[in-house]
């Protein structure tokens, strides 16, 4: 009986950490898509990415606007990636250049092209 309440307990706790994210394809990269956090993440697709890849900094579902703010650990395993370029919001490109995994992208631009102040 303790163990089926600590049990009831620890998914009382847990069970809104787990959100339900929802499949998306943008220009043929796939995310997972949290629609409450409105925050979506890079994930493998059906087929293994190829070519250049270009990873937006938001991406909308269903007329939400969501943040890409991570990319799957296996999102682009087995994959022949030419080259990447990540898009980042304004002010952030210096940012986003001293953190893993993002520092590891050799091109990161301003969203919609902006240029840095």
């Amino acid at each position: 009986m303790k163990q089926t309440k600590l049990l009831l307990l620890i998914l009382a706790i847990f069970m809104p950490m787990m959100a339900d994210a929802d499949p998306l394809e943008v220009n043929g990269i796939w995310f997972d898509v949290q629609k409450d956090a409105q925050i979506a993440t890079v994930v493998s697709g059906f087929e293994e990415y190829s070519g250049a890849v270009v990873i937006p900094s938001k991406v909308t579902y269903n007329g939400i606007v969501c943040n890409v703010t991570s990319i799957g650990e296996r999102a682009f395993k087995d994959s022949s990636i030419e080259s990447a370029t990540l898009h980042v919001p304004k002010g952030c490109v210096e940012a986003y250049k001293a953190v893993e995994p993002w520092k590891n992208f050799k091109n990161i631009v301003l969203t919609n092209q902006q240029k840095e102040n």
